[in-house]
C-alpha cells in the first residue's frame, strides 16, 4: 500500500474581497497575503518526504483564492528538487489550457529532475469553472475543443521525443472503467454539463485544445 498526500494553498480569508473585486467593488488588501498562506503550506510539504508519505499531489486552479496552484508542472518540479525518494503526481492537469507542446516540454523537464527511479503520475481532466477558462481565454462552451483526454496525451507525447511514455502513468480521472462505460461517462458530461456540445460523438475527430 502507498500513501499520498496534497495540499491545497486555498487563501478561505480572501473570497469576501475576492468576489467584490470581481463584482467591480473597491476593495483594499487581502488580510492574509497569499504569500503567507504559501509559506504555511509548502513548510507542511516539505514534511511529506520526512514523515513517510510516497507521493506528493497537487491540483490545478485559476484565478480565484480557492486552490492557488495554477501550474501543476512547475510545483512537482520544484518539489521534485527538494526531495530525494518522493513521486509526484497531478490530480488534475487540465488540458484545455496548456500548449501540447509546451506542456511536453515541462513534463520533460520533471522528469530529469526526477531521475529515473522515482515516477510521475500525469493525471487529466478538461476543467469546469467558467472562472478559470475565461482566465485562461478559452471558451469553454467553443465546439470542437472536446476531444477525449487520450487524444491530448497522444498530442503530448508526440511533441517532444524526451517524453517516455513509458515513464508516465496517465490517471483519466474516470477509474477503472471500461472504452464503452468511458465514452458513455464523456458523453454524458456534454448533456448534462455542456448542452451546446452535446451533438459532439465521442468518436468523431475533435480539433484537440489541449
Amino acid at each position: 500500500m502507498r500513501f499520498g498526500v496534497t495540499f491545497s494553498y486555498a487563501n478561505y480569508w480572501d473570497w469576501d474581497r475576492f468576489e467584490a473585486l470581481e463584482r467591480g467593488e473597491e476593495v483594499g488588501p487581502p488580510a492574509v497575503p497569499d504569500r503567507q498562506i504559501w509559506a504555511g503550506q509548502l513548510a507542511l510539504a516539505d514534511l511529506a518526504e520526512p514523515l513517510g508519505f510516497d507521493t506528493l499531489w497537487t491540483v490545478e486552479q485559476h484565478a480565484a483564492p480557492y486552490l492557488m496552484v495554477p501550474d501543476p508542472t512547475q510545483y512537482l518540479t520544484i518539489f521534485a528538487a527538494r526531495t530525494r525518494r518522493l513521486d509526484v503526481g497531478s490530480m488534475i492537469t487540465v488540458l484545455l489550457w496548456h500548449n501540447p507542446f509546451r506542456l511536453a516540454e515541462q513534463i520533460s523537464v520533471l522528469q530529469h529532475v526526477l531521475g529515473p527511479d522515482r515516477k510521475y503520475f500525469l493525471g487529466v481532466g478538461r476543467g469546469l469553472a467558467r472562472r478559470n477558462f475565461d482566465a485562461m481565454g478559452v471558451d469553454m462552451l467553443a465546439d470542437g475543443i472536446w476531444g477525449t483526454p487520450e487524444q491530448c496525451v497522444e498530442r503530448i507525447i508526440e511533441h517532444h521525443e524526451e517524453v517516455n511514455p513509458s515513464e508516465i502513468i496517465v490517471l483519466l480521472g474516470t477509474g477503472t472503467m471500461t472504452g464503452p462505460q468511458m465514452e458513455k461517462a464523456m458523453r454524458l458530461y456534454g448533456e448534462k454539463v455542456l448542452p451546446r456540445v452535446a451533438h459532439l460523438r465521442t468518436e468523431e475527430e475533435a480539433v484537440v485544445a489541449c
